[in-house]
Parts: C-alpha cells; structure tokens; sequence
C-alpha cells in the first residue's frame, strides 16, 4: 500500500514456465526503500535470496512436528553471499592484473563450475537429485 498522497503504477504479473510451473513476479513502491527478493521453492528446500542480493536463507522440508504424517519447512539458516563486495573485488582483480600482472580470478573453470550448479538447480527443481 503506498503511503504517498500520488498512486505510483505497480503491476504484479504470473508468468509460466515451458514446463508449466509458476512464476510470480510482485511489484512493489520502491521510493520508500529498495527490495529485491527471490524465493525458489523445491521439494526439498525453499531458498530464498534477501536483502538484495546480500543473505541467502534456506529453508529445509521436514516432518511436522504436530502432525507426523505432514511435511513443512524447518528452520532457515541464513548465509551471508558477499553480493554487495564482489564489484570492489572485480574492479581490484582488473587493476591488479593491469599493472601488478596477478591472473584474473574469473576464469573458463569458473564459468563451467557455474553452469553445473545451474544445472543441479535444474535436476533439484525437476526432482531428478534426492539428496540436497
């Protein structure tokens, strides 16, 4: 709900994947404060990215504890990413391979290392990996 005296334009939007799962995307008045959050839900865990983009919590499946027949998310343990370092760290890796002649950290193995946890997000979200 806005609490300024002028209506700001906010859309919300459900979108599919090719699959046919749900995407929710919800707009919110950002002239207050910045938000961006992302919650992806498997059926192992729910994870959810914060405080733009710097805390990552993770939310396990276990038994209720009231009704043992259920399933309900656990406690979350929240991680720091260091989201909010790594330009800092990309501009001192370019400087420092510029003139001190230090490799460059991003490299071929880190864009594969990428690509096969983006494809174990995949197998999780298709229940293709039992263990997490």
């Amino acid at each position: 709900v806005s609490q300024s005296r002028y209506a700001v334009p906010t859309l919300d939007a459900e979108l599919r994947s090719r699959d046919g799962a749900p995407v929710h995307l919800i707009g919110g008045d950002a002239r207050f404060y910045f938000i961006f959050e992302l919650t992806l839900i498997f059926e192992k865990a729910a994870i959810s990215i914060e405080n733009g983009g710097c805390d990552m919590r993770i939310r396990p499946v276990k038994r209720c504890r009231t009704n043992p027949s259920q399933y309900s998310l656990g406690r979350s343990e929240t991680q720091e990413t260091q989201h909010d370092q790594q330009f800092i760290l990309a501009v001192d890796n370019l400087y420092n391979f510029l003139k001190c002649d230090d490799p460059l950290r991003s490299t071929v193995a880190n864009a594969i290392r990428i690509q096969q946890l983006a494809s174990t997000l995949i197998s999780l979200s298709k229940g293709r990996i039992n263990n997490a």
